[in-house]
């Protein structure tokens, strides 16, 4: 899988795909931090950006993303933030991303 090309997600949302060492844009949006094993991606983290450019380069959850083996972002560009926040809810209610989703309270 080459770098900027595209997956889609959700409905017709095609999300480019990045190496995390890309230059970022001062845009908005939604990302993904994703894996590819054999034939699919998996998401293993969702957030929401109003900037790409101030928020990924280091960005807190990145290592601990590599950790569960992520090895590119898929971003898509979304200027309002009402908008961003509903996609990312909806990428996290349909994958279920481990890094998105609470850990089970200790009985």
């Amino acid at each position: 899988m080459s770098d900027g090309e595209t997956m889609q997600w959700l409905n017709d949302e095609k999300f480019v795909i990045h190496k995390m060492s890309d230059k970022w844009e001062d845009v908005g949006g939604v990302y993904i931090f994703a894996q590819f094993d054999r034939e699919y991606w998996f998401a293993d983290y969702v957030g929401e950006t109003e900037s790409f450019a101030e928020h990924l380069p280091n960005h807190e959850r990145w290592p601990d993303a590599v950790r569960c083996g992520s090895t590119h972002v898929h971003t898509l560009v979304v200027d309002d933030k009402t908008s961003r926040r509903s996609l990312g809810e909806q990428l996290i209610q349909r994958y279920r991303p481990p890094m998105n989703t609470p850990e089970p309270s200790p009985i």
